[in-house]
């Protein structure tokens, strides 16, 4: 067994010491150039529903326990989870994002993320949706904007 191992270890050295010489001789050992891609934070919204709840405030609670809990199931703890905001038509004056009927509530939640080597801002929107849509399941999801880092 152990004339085994020794015979695959030295083997192994030897192939891969054989493909690195060849490599070289053949001039193969470079790497393509690849273009430098731009890096992105991209915040998409989304519409999270709540049943059986008593206030705004609680459904707000619920919903971003919730799509947390779900995120980080999936190993998606780096995704930033608010709340978002709705301007007053009358008075101008900044509101939480829920509607709160009958004991449901549809509470409009922000995801935001930073995208790395994406091609375009698009190409950056669909990466982020593509991660979170799958691990948030049936949620409705848009994106907001993408924004180029420098």
């Amino acid at each position: 067994m152990i004339y085994g191992l020794r015979f695959n270890l030295f083997f192994g050295n030897f192939l891969c010491s054989f493909l690195r010489v060849l490599a070289e001789k053949l001039d193969i050992l470079h790497l393509p150039s690849i273009d430098w891609m731009p890096n992105f934070k991209v915040l998409l919204e989304g519409a999270w529903l709540v049943r059986d709840v008593k206030t705004a405030d609680d459904a707000i609670g619920v919903a971003i326990s919730e799509a947390g809990k779900r995120l980080n199931q999936n190993k998606m703890d780096f995704v930033d989870v608010e709340v978002g905001q709705l301007d007053c038509p009358g008075c101008g004056e900044s509101l939480d994002a829920v509607i709160l009927v009958g004991g449901t509530a549809l509470v409009g939640l922000l995801f935001e993320i930073k995208i790395f080597n994406a091609e375009s801002e698009e190409h950056a929107g669909r990466i982020e949706k593509s991660m979170i849509g799958k691990a948030l399941g049936s949620i409705p999801l848009r994106v907001v904007e993408a924004i180029q880092l420098d």
